[in-house]
């Protein structure tokens, strides 16, 4: 886990958190207000109080597994900030 200066607000600590954790068990990256997971398979962007994910997975069941992950840590890492995500599809 490589972690640079930490930003503000809720929306990092939204996205700091589970890359943390994940980091664990899979390869993640912390720079700025960027995180990445298992290079390629996501990455988040944190701005105020705004978390963009995007997913990068072929198929679209493991983009839903994916998804799934991500909400399931965000729901329990983040502080009062972010209740569920918008997933919306790239196309």
């Amino acid at each position: 886990m490589t972690s640079e200066t930490p930003g503000a607000g809720p929306a990092h600590r939204s996205m700091t958190w589970p890359c943390e954790h994940f980091d664990h068990r899979i390869p993640a990256t912390i720079k700025g207000n960027e995180g990445a997971v298992t290079p390629g398979a996501a990455r988040l962007v944190a701005s105020g109080a705004s978390l963009d994910c995007r997913v990068a997975r072929t198929g679209a069941v493991a983009v839903r597994r994916l998804q799934g992950i991500i909400d399931r840590h965000l729901a329990r890492f983040a502080c009062g900030g972010i209740e569920r995500m918008d997933w919306q599809d790239a196309s």
